[in-house]
């Protein structure tokens, strides 16, 4: 593998892992996907008038705005890390690993593909939990701990 496949390959892992701290960073959220999702039925105080119905009900409308906005958040940076499974699995197949690093190498491609997908199926589910959002948020971690050991295992071959 020459320099420049190399620089890529590096510039594009380096790009995976710090895409959704520029998606959250101007909401300060960085990685804590999640982790402030409430169910949005508590209000300061409680009236009988209708401005406290009216505070619950946007309370609630900007939890599920938010949610949305963390499940696109999720689905576009699992969209993005299977768009580079193929590439992957070309370099490992190009690479010069001996075999047992390449059958390391597509162990550990396996199972980013499978985190990938299961990250998808948790925030594809009708109702969308923080549990949910809590578990894609794992399976997006565990498929970018595979894509740096894929690239380590690449990069010392």
């Amino acid at each position: 593998m020459n320099l420049i496949n190399k620089k890529v390959l590096t510039a594009s892992a380096v790009a995976i892992m710090l895409l959704p701290f520029a998606a959250s960073a101007h909401e300060g959220a960085g990685l804590k996907i999640g982790a402030n999702i409430h169910a949005g039925t508590t209000v300061g105080h409680q009236d009988n008038d209708n401005e406290g119905s009216k505070g619950k009900h946007e309370q609630a409308s900007t939890t599920v705005k938010t949610v949305a906005q963390k499940v696109a958040r999720i689905n576009a940076t699992a969209s993005f890390m299977s768009a580079l499974s193929p590439i992957l699995s070309a370099r490992i197949a190009s690479s010069t690993l001996s075999a047992s690093s390449t059958a390391t190498a597509n162990a550990h491609l396996a199972d980013y593909n499978t985190s990938i997908v299961s990250a998808k199926a948790q925030v594809s589910v009708a109702s969308v939990t923080a549990d949910n959002l809590k578990a894609a948020r794992d399976f997006l971690n565990t498929a970018r701990q595979d894509l740096m050991s894929i690239v380590h295992a690449i990069f010392n071959a």
